[in-house]
């Protein structure tokens, strides 16, 4: 049995799409690391308030190592001052460019003294309340979830220390006072120095905001080339530059709400078993309410969005079947269904959903399923 339930949100911005929280309004005026963290300690004091982001008159860069041997070419050029903390960041255009979004501390451990630690609340003991997103997912004998910070610290007069730790804990769902446990702990570090402001190949070796901006869009055309309309204009939506509140994102899933193009829903479910699972989010964001709010379903473009999918079962790779079944449950607010030797149980309530996956009674054919599923989802 899988189980989801709804984790909280956590503090620090790491991501681009969570720029429109920020203030930007001060990103035309210059300051430095010294002057941050100054005024900082001074509004820790309640002695004034903070700018949005600044440009930084000194980059600072450097080679971030993880434990894979992984090298991150790091650039910081912008800083800010958020919840009395500075926060560093590469930015491009009032946006993140990539999700390191440090916070400096004035002590910080170095990565190797962390290989000790075995709980959760020892992590938390050196670095606080996470940081970020976190997600949730196990059963009901034991909960798994994430947790991670991402810190830099004054090594010298002319260096910044960088560490960033992510972790896999786990806790036992029956026995909740016993500590969370680390089941995988991952650690990147590395030295940042003052950027040459003048040095072409600094700017080529560290990539500007801009520079990583502008890449990370041309890939983004280059890999949408391969996908038929309109499946291609659905992703365009999705990966749209300037969306931080998604509002063009939802624009899109509303039309389609609208005008439920059968064509779509085929081309959708053809590849939703990409390793990333993208293409399964976009399914699941026009058939499922959730946060995202979308206008209701009309009754019948409803029944023909979930017509089209009924059809185009035979389209999925075998792979995601049970994917494209849990989608179709989450979407009728839950129900069972048995397809090939799978029984599939899904539950929705307010805390979040579970999916249960077991053995049928019996092979199911295709064609029965998709049967069972037009009594479910289509017919009243």
């Amino acid at each position: 049995m899988v189980y989801f339930r709804k984790m909280r949100l956590l503090k620090m911005v790491v991501l681009s799409m969570l720029v429109s929280a920020i203030s930007v309004a001060a990103m035309g005026q210059e300051t430095t690391l010294k002057k941050l963290i100054e005024q900082a300690a001074a509004e820790d004091q309640g002695m004034q308030s903070s700018p949005g982001f600044q440009r930084l008159e000194s980059d600072w860069i450097g080679d971030v190592t993880d434990d894979y041997g992984n090298v991150n070419k790091m650039r910081l050029e912008y800083g800010a001052i958020q919840d009395d903390k500075v926060t560093l960041a590469r930015m491009f255009n009032n946006r993140f460019a990539g999700s390191d979004a440090p916070i400096f501390i004035e002590k910080l451990p170095k990565g190797d003294d962390l290989k000790s630690l075995r709980t959760l609340k020892e992590l938390e003991d050196h670095f606080g309340e996470s940081q970020g997103f976190t997600s949730g997912w196990g059963d009901r004998k034991r909960m798994h979830w994430t947790v991670g910070w991402t810190y830099v610290t004054k090594e010298n007069e002319r260096h910044l220390r960088y560490l960033s730790v992510f972790a896999h804990v786990s806790q036992s769902e029956t026995q909740r006072e016993e500590p969370a446990v680390v089941d995988k702990l991952i650690f990147s570090e590395g030295l940042l120095r003052p950027a040459d402001p003048i040095s072409s190949k600094e700017k080529i070796e560290y990539p500007t905001g801009e520079a990583l901006f502008l890449a990370e869009q041309k890939k983004k055309i280059k890999g949408r080339e391969q996908y038929p309309i309109p499946l291609r204009q659905l992703i365009e939506a999705n990966e749209h530059p300037d969306d931080s509140d998604l509002m063009h994102y939802k624009r899109h899933l509303n039309s389609i709400r609208k005008n439920p193009d059968p064509k779509l829903f085929h081309q959708l479910l053809s590849v939703i078993d990409e390793g990333t699972l993208a293409r399964r989010s976009n399914l699941e964001a026009i058939l499922v309410d959730s946060w995202l709010e979308l206008e209701p379903w009309s009754d019948s473009n409803r029944k023909e969005a979930m017509t089209a999918c009924i059809k185009g079962l035979p389209l999925v790779k075998d792979s995601a079947k049970s994917d494209l079944m849990v989608i179709l449950l989450k979407a009728n607010g839950g129900g069972v269904i048995e397809l090939g030797n799978r029984r599939i149980k899904v539950t929705v309530n307010d805390e979040g959903w579970s999916a249960r996956h077991g053995s049928a009674s019996d092979t199911v054919p295709l064609e029965e399923t998709q049967r069972r599923l037009e009594d479910m989802l289509i017919k009243e």
